[in-house]
């Protein structure tokens, strides 16, 4: 959470599988959908099992109907999706690209409301998911610190 320094060139150019940045988007609502909602209304019903299967790391994995020739697909089917609670107790769903042959960096990525009009999305490497309690904290505290530092709150 230091972003850029000339030491740290590598990591913000190239898009190595293993590099430790953080892209990090905070922009203005553009759904009416939770992330709760999201999950309950649009992807758990584009799953193959429902119920899931747990990982090692407090997530819940879920895979997605495969795209077929000829069958309208749900867009979901190159990615899997990961569900836990963050460490505010809200639902948390981490989308990550599919460790294939054809991806050579795989990113996982989450998108979460902060607030009534704010939503921020940020993408970390694949490698990383089994770290995304720490990772998915360092991000809350780093927004909630950017809003705090707003001029005129005083």
């Amino acid at each position: 959470m230091n972003g850029y320094t000339p030491a740290q060139r590598k990591e913000f150019i190239e898009n190595e599988p293993d590099t430790r940045r953080i892209d990090i988007v905070i922009s203005k609502r553009s759904s009416v959908f939770s992330e709760e909602d999201r999950f309950e209304r649009l992807y758990l019903p584009e799953t193959l099992d429902q119920r899931g299967v747990r990982t090692p790391y407090q997530l819940t994995k879920f895979n997605f109907k495969d795209q077929r020739a000829n069958v309208p697909t749900n867009g979901y089917s190159e990615t899997e999706l990961f569900v836990g609670t963050d460490e505010n107790e809200k639902l948390a769903a981490i989308f990550c690209f599919k460790e294939l042959e054809e991806v050579t960096s795989p990113e996982c990525w989450r998108e979460y409301e902060y607030g009534d009009t704010i939503e921020v999305s940020y993408r970390f490497k694949r490698p990383y998911l089994p770290e995304w309690r720490m990772l998915d904290a360092a991000v809350q505290e780093f927004v909630a610190e950017l809003d705090q530092s707003r001029p005129g709150d005083e």
